[in-house]
């Protein structure tokens, strides 16, 4: 019992209290660090009935993270759909509760999303708790490299709900691996994986695509694990989550949807097309509108400008045609993805500001602790699609060995997760790149690189471990002094 004890607090307690010392040194210590607003802000805010403090544009945007905003009697919640907010709604009462003004410190909204992400890192390091104490001390280390790089940590003092997506994908992998590696699971620990994943889902319109990915998975996980569950249960809830997913998609906004649809027809297909009005006309557009090829949906000569083009573009372009579009040019589709592959492996948008005003730092400057990981990540991981293609391709096979080395375990289940992963970034690479239109593609490629940092790591997890095995029996490791007897 000693040693379990010992071996829980050396390999579970100290990396989740290096990692809480770590969040609250960038998120809460001045100077602080966050993610300035690059206009998205807005919107969240009236969801919530929170308003800044200044009219001055320079004072709002890009350059500086503000922490303080009133809190105002009405908002507007049409303008807004995300389970990010359920986070900035609980916020705003704590605040109250400590303080009892109309002013709100974005520090507790940071402060709140770091303690759940703690506790999702802690499922994951539970879930650990069969493997061996080598390959836990690597989890351990890799956890506080990865999860605490400022990459991932500024967007927790901001209004942007990436810190949602990262806090809800981490969740669901947590609940995952809790539910598939215990031996004993009650109904309570499956619920809390489900919700998860429901949220995760509703964190951010591109998420909702996603489903396709975690229905499958979470069938498979109910019929390989519950042996008394029935299949129509399991496909019930497998089905449940495509229909938030899809319910989640219809109640979004329609204007911010024409935003990013504008911009994808825009700013990227007609700016890089060859023959821009041929494009136009094969969308069903007036091929006059070519003139406004590279504008993006804020500026005041967009196409959006003018008299009645709302109406017309949303009536004739949609998200299915425009998928017809590239499907029926592939060269183009390929030239779109190996542009967007550039912005691949880089975490940080580097034309938003890390600090506040009173830091004393100039204008967008960013942070350069704890940030070890992402500058890894950008300097020595090849930005090229084919690279791309071979980590997913590695990934896969690394998966199905998993698959058939971990059968009969209580491991079995894990290596599903690990081509779910893979799949889900594969699709979220798609989504950001053909979807978003290209405009700020660092930060619509966030949850991407998420998913991709978990899969590099699990997948160097395991192809060490293959690497060990084989050593070991082949005798490559064996005792130096073993054959003299």
């Amino acid at each position: 019992m000693r040693t379990s004890t010992a071996s829980r607090i050396a390999l579970e307690g100290l990396p989740l209290a290096l990692c809480a010392s770590i969040l609250v040194a960038q998120l809460l210590l001045r100077p602080i660090v966050g993610l300035a607003d690059n206009g998205d802000y807005e919107r969240a805010l009236l969801a919530v009935n929170l308003a800044y403090t200044t009219d001055r544009y320079e004072e709002r945007y890009w350059d500086f993270v503000n922490t303080q905003y009133r809190i105002v009697p009405t908002g507007d919640r049409t303008l807004y759909a995300s389970s990010d907010l359920l986070f900035a709604r609980a916020a705003i009462l704590l605040d109250r509760l400590a303080t009892g003004d109309d002013v709100f410190d974005l520090r507790v909204l940071g402060l709140l999303r770091a303690v759940l992400f703690l506790g999702a890192v802690g499922l994951v390091l539970v879930a650990a708790r069969p493997l061996a104490a080598v390959p836990r001390a690597l989890i351990a280390l890799l956890v506080v490299l990865v999860c605490t790089d400022v990459g991932y940590v500024a967007y927790f003092n901001s209004m942007y709900s990436e810190a949602a997506s990262l806090v809800f994908l981490y969740l669901t992998i947590g609940g995952y691996l809790l539910v598939a590696t215990r031996e004993r699971v009650g109904p309570a620990l499956f619920a809390g994986f489900y919700v998860a994943a429901l949220l995760f889902l509703t964190a951010k319109l591109q998420n909702a695509a996603l489903c396709v990915v975690l229905a499958p998975l979470c069938y498979y996980l109910v019929t390989r694990r519950f042996a008394t569950a029935r299949r129509a249960l399991a496909l019930t809830l497998a089905v449940g989550l495509i229909a938030v997913a899809l319910a989640y998609y219809a109640a979004f906004p329609e204007r911010l949807r024409a935003i990013t649809l504008y911009n994808a027809v825009f700013y990227e297909l007609v700016a890089h097309s060859p023959a821009p009005q041929a494009d136009l006309a094969w969308l069903g557009l007036d091929p006059r509108l070519a003139q406004y090829a590279g504008t993006h949906y804020f500026l005041p000569t967009a196409a959006s400008r003018e008299p009645g083009f709302a109406e017309t573009f949303g009536e004739r372009v949609n998200y299915v045609k425009l998928l017809a579009f590239y499907a029926a040019h592939p060269a183009r589709l390929l030239d779109l993805l190996e542009r967007a592959a550039d912005d691949a492996f880089v975490m940080r948008p580097a034309y938003l500001g890390n600090y506040e005003r009173s830091s004393g730092m100039p204008p967008r400057a960013q942070s350069h602790a704890w940030a070890a990981w992402s500058d890894l990540r950008a300097a020595f991981l090849p930005r090229s699609l084919w690279f791309l293609a071979a980590c997913w391709a590695l990934g896969a096979v690394l998966a199905a060995d998993a698959h058939r080395q971990l059968r009969g375990t209580r491991f079995a289940l894990v290596p599903a997760l690990w081509a779910a992963l893979l799949a889900m970034s594969a699709l979220q690479f798609g989504i950001a790149t053909v979807g978003d239109g290209g405009l700020e593609r660092v930060k619509q490629l966030f949850l991407f690189n998420a998913l991709m940092d978990v899969c590099l790591v699990g997948g160097g997890l395991w192809l060490g471990s293959r690497l060990w095995t084989w050593c070991r029996s082949s005798g490559r490791l064996a005792p130096a002094h073993a054959g003299a007897r």
